[in-house]
């Protein structure tokens, strides 16, 4: 996959996507497999916003059973199992518990009941060896010796996916560009171009040289989830906000638990937050919910939400000992919810398809699990404006990604590279498994163009390592 800025501005399409996230790759990948001339920019790189600052789960949304989303846990918990069969090199189950303790949290009835109904809806798509049960706590505390052992009354085991949220959203389009789609990462969308009131494109503009690129597509879709309601203003200056800006900030840990996930109630607020493993040695806090009015291409991590977070989890791993001397990283992303009133954590996760007089289709809201879905409600909305028959959606079957042509080929790329230079074969960072003629394919191959492209999308070597241990061996621009 190429920047190839002159296919951009040579060629007419029949849909630009602005925007690089998830869900603008799912489009991108959707629309190019329905044969529509795709073309897909962003001003920065793929999945820089909060496509790569998520949970790193695919879920059914288990919390949202408390508020009746009925809906959209069914579509959750389907499209779980979707990505699941579709990419499974990047999504895996993952078991999770929650811990019912006396006299807090939620009672042991009302998880057993609630994860009876989430194994239903999902509509008999979940294996035997992955539906929910509920443990005694001798059980709880085998599977998890650090769990608290004081009031606790047992708990439920149920069944989630973990997943690689950069790595499928480049590889989601990747695979859209495999099938004729042109991409190119900081590519910023300048103006909207009109003719006869309606929009036939956008100027844009390459961030890196300044040049110029008129983009011509018939239809134009707003993705750019917390800079939607810019785009739209920029069509429609009087448009009403339709974005509503939540942070979610998460910390990267020395590994607190075992194999397990844990779904734990947060004392002070009543809200649901997660203690992940993440990657082999390392644990994934998060999340917070609070209403953000801060740009969205650096959202902060705030003293107050690292206190929540580590507070919050030793009440329930008291023997884990965390302190700030073990978050090894930290990371926030705004989540784009509809503008709808109430606390943040009770603000719906639907998402919503807004078509303007002038025929600019913005996609609000959604969560990354549900991407594959959404993106086909798109679609089926720009097969619409162009007047052509739907055609078959085929991205509940695709299989993409790591097929074994494509292992092949990059196994071939880095030979090549091997061979030019084998000093290549060693590894970046000590112990990473990850060696330094992978980021020399990433930056040939998949669009890497700054060194946080590679270490923090293309792999997640600055989650797991402090940016000292990159400074200290010159990794920050050796070969971007």
């Amino acid at each position: 996959m190429i920047r190839d800025l002159d296919r951009l501005s040579d060629e007419r399409f029949d849909l630009l996507i602005i925007g690089g996230g998830i869900v603008g790759a799912g489009i991108a990948r959707d629309a190019a497999l329905r044969g529509l001339k795709t073309a897909l920019i962003d001003q920065g790189d793929v999945a820089n916003g909060t496509s790569s600052r998520s949970s790193k789960l695919v879920h059914g949304g288990l919390r949202y059973l408390e508020r009746a989303e009925i809906r959209l846990v069914r579509e959750s918990c389907v499209e779980r199992e979707i990505l699941l069969r579709i990419a499974p090199h990047l999504v895996q189950p993952l078991p999770m518990m929650i811990p019912c303790y006396r006299g807090r949290g939620r009672p042991a009835w009302k998880v057993r009941a609630g994860l009876a109904v989430y194994d239903a809806l999902a509509g008999g798509r979940v294996p035997a060896d992955r539906r929910h049960r509920m443990l005694a706590p001798p059980e709880m505390r085998r599977l998890e010796p650090a769990l608290s052992a004081d009031r606790l009354e047992g708990g439920g085991m149920y069944f989630d996916c973990r997943m690689n949220d950069a790595r499928l959203c480049l590889e989601t389009l990747i695979d859209a560009v495999e099938h004729g789609a042109a991409a190119a990462n900081y590519v910023r969308a300048a103006d909207l171009m009109k003719s006869g009131g309606r929009i036939v494109g956008a100027a844009a503009e390459d961030v890196e040289s300044g040049r110029e690129i008129k983009i011509t597509a018939s239809v134009v879709v707003n993705a750019t989830g917390p800079w939607a309601d810019a785009l739209r203003l920029i069509d429609q200056p009087v448009a009403r906000p339709l974005v509503r800006k939540t942070r979610g900030v998460h910390l990267v840990t020395k590994r607190l638990t075992g194999s397990v996930g844990l779904a734990l109630t947060a004392r002070s607020d009543g809200r649901l937050f997660f203690v992940l493993p993440f990657e082999d040695r390392y644990s994934l806090i998060g999340t917070t919910d609070t209403d953000s009015a801060e740009d969205p291409g650096r959202p902060a991590v705030e003293d107050a939400d690292v206190t929540y977070l580590l507070g919050e989890t030793a009440e329930y791993l008291p023997t884990a000992g965390i302190s700030q001397d073990d978050i090894l990283g930290s990371f926030a992303g705004l989540r784009t919810l509809i503008n709808t009133p109430g606390h943040p954590s009770k603000v719906s996760r639907e998402d919503l398809i807004e078509i303007s007089r002038s025929g600019l289709i913005s996609v609000i809201g959604g969560k990354f699990t549900t991407y594959r879905a959404m993106s086909e409600r798109v679609v089926d909305q720009v097969c619409g404006a162009l007047d052509r028959p739907r055609g078959r959606c085929r991205t509940r079957e695709c299989f993409f990604g790591a097929t074994p042509a494509g292992r092949d080929r990059k196994a071939a790329a880095i030979a090549e590279i091997l061979r030019d230079d084998p000093s290549l074969s060693q590894e970046i960072i000590p112990g990473s498994g990850v060696i330094r003629a992978e980021a020399v394919y990433a930056a040939r191959h998949e669009m890497a163009r700054q060194p946080l492209d590679f270490f923090r999308r293309r792999t997640t070597l600055a989650l797991t390592h402090r940016l000292q241990d990159f400074q200290d061996r010159g990794l920050l621009s050796e070969w971007f």
